[in-house]
């Protein structure tokens, strides 16, 4: 195995150069011995009942393997941890919060977890469901079809409603993250993986994993207040499912940089390039209505993206209604049947108090001197991980990086500068189909069209179809859609079609009381 020096990514032996910066990779050596030491435990038996088959895959705390139930012959995916992760108790504390955490919601999106375990030397084991399937990240890399994404999709958001109705925030999502499998009837089934780094509300306290000004996740799915350590809920999980979205429809993340810091700092200052310009640029066409769901998503301002997954998912489904017609596939009919056994929560507990969003400029300025001053201390993980791996639940969980950023709420010289309004985007469509647009003026195209307005300032348009009367309409972006129906104008009946004229009739005349004026 190689890897790339200046990222840490790690390619197969026959890859030359780095994908990501060009570098030209080298051999692995830690990975090398890592994979010999893996090669040794193939065939052993794993708490007297596990037999580990071959290795499918390695994280930064943990390895998976394909592992038999010596008694009862049932497959199953393993995940150890690290010998040299046992002296890191938070790790391991961690490494038993996945099992709780995942085994807890019971959803078909998730995975099922069914056995863990301690052995005689103090390694832990995780016993999952054994998968079969891909990862979707690799499946992105084939560009899947529109229907096919939307059934993925749709399905995932329901397995994080679930985890959200039980008080667990993901906090690491990315499509290395859902395992697409295939039932016996033919049937694409989602799994989430992969809940090390997840917050658990409710625990009275007994476990403080996380602190503010921690950082957890991966860049490039990162959520603004994620990204600066502060606290954070389930809207965190919604914005890195509109990364995801944004990824498989338009073929590329909304932001790139050379650096863990560069990417988060996008995040937080620059607003994305939207999905339909992307899509052009990348030979793809997107959706109609799909721009005004993403972009909700994509939100600096937790408050201004969709307030639940279910949300997100009820949008999802319109946008795809409106794709393929008025009939929805029976996967889909189903979900949407049971989503009321998880229901949405509508603000989940928070893990700290949370911080003035208003200091977000200044914090990165903190966290990027920070960074700087301490060098080396954040490890960028890259688009693939540091692992490479494929498989169920491949990616280990992340060793927390730390970050404390310089300024802080309440300092008295601390600048404050003015909270921007949040701008989202609104599908206008008409009925008839194709009216025209306008506002101050200016024609902004043909409906249905996507316009950007700033939240809770009502923004007017004009609405114009030839044959029909124009007619304005307010919009403030409460609602992610509105539709406008027209009223046909009257006819105007031509002048031939007149009638003609009407023959002035004799005045008559009586003599007035004076007998010198007529009355007409």
């Amino acid at each position: 195995m190689k890897s790339c020096p200046a990222c840490n990514t790690r390619y197969a032996d026959a890859v030359s150069f780095c994908a990501k910066d060009g570098t030209a990779v080298i051999i692995d050596q830690v990975a090398a011995a890592q994979s010999a030491a893996a090669s040794e435990q193939v065939g052993q038996v794993i708490g007297d009942r596990y037999r580990l088959i071959t290795k499918l895959g390695e994280g930064g705390m943990g390895e998976v393997y394909e592992a038999e139930h010596i008694h009862i012959e049932k497959r199953v995916a393993l995940k150890l941890l690290r010998a040299e992760i046992l002296g890191n108790q938070e790790a391991v504390t961690r490494f038993r919060q996945e099992a709780r955490s995942a085994s807890s919601i019971g959803h078909e999106n998730i995975i099922r977890i069914d056995d863990f375990g301690t052995l005689s030397d103090g390694r832990v084991y995780l016993a999952m469901e054994f998968l079969s399937g891909q990862p979707l990240d690799k499946l992105i890399e084939a560009q899947l079809s529109v229907p096919r994404a939307f059934g993925i999709l749709i399905q995932a958001c329901r397995g994080l409603a679930a985890a959200h109705a039980k008080g667990i925030i993901h906090r690491d999502m990315k499509p290395e993250n859902i395992f697409v499998t295939v039932t016996s009837d033919g049937r694409e089934v989602p799994k989430i993986l992969d809940f090390g780094i997840a917050k658990v509300s409710g625990d009275g306290g007994s476990q403080h994993l996380t602190r503010t000004g921690t950082i957890f996740g991966t860049p490039f799915y990162m959520s603004p207040e994620q990204a600066l350590g502060q606290a954070i809920d389930h809207r965190a999980d919604i914005y890195a499912m509109g990364v995801i979205l944004y990824e498989i429809f338009t073929g590329s993340v909304p932001f790139r940089g050379e650096s863990f810091m560069g990417v988060l700092s996008q995040h937080l200052t620059v607003p994305p390039i939207p999905p339909s310009q992307m899509a052009v640029a990348k030979g793809r066409e997107l959706p109609t209505g799909l721009e005004a769901v993403i972009l909700r998503t994509l939100n600096k301002d937790p408050e201004a993206r969709y307030p639940t997954m279910n949300a997100l998912a009820e949008a999802l489904t319109e946008v795809y209604r409106r794709c393929v017609g008025p009939g929805m596939t029976a996967s889909m009919a189903a979900q949407s049947a049971s989503r009321s056994q998880f229901e949405d929560v509508a603000s989940l507990p928070p893990e700290e108090p949370a911080q003035d969003r208003s200091v977000w400029l200044w914090a990165v300025v903190a966290v990027a001197l920070f960074a700087g001053a301490i060098g080396g201390v954040f490890a960028l993980r890259g688009r693939s991980g540091d692992d490479g791996a494929v498989g169920p639940s491949a990616s280990g969980s992340l060793v927390p990086v730390v970050a404390h950023p310089v300024a802080t709420k309440g300092s008295v010289d601390e600048p404050k500068p003015a909270k921007q309004a949040a701008t989202v985007a609104v599908l206008i469509e008409s009925h008839p189909a194709h009216a025209e647009v306008f506002r101050a003026g200016e024609r902004l195209g043909k409906a249905a069209l996507n316009v950007q307005v700033t939240l809770g300032e009502p923004t007017r348009l004009t609405m114009r179809l030839p044959g029909y009367r124009e007619q304005l309409v307010e919009v403030d972006g409460r609602d992610d859609k509105v539709t406008v129906t027209l009223e046909k104008a009257p006819s105007v009946r031509p002048a031939s079609a007149l009638s003609p004229p009407r023959a002035k009739r004799p005045r008559k005349t009586m003599p007035s009381r004076s007998g010198d004026d007529e009355l007409e």
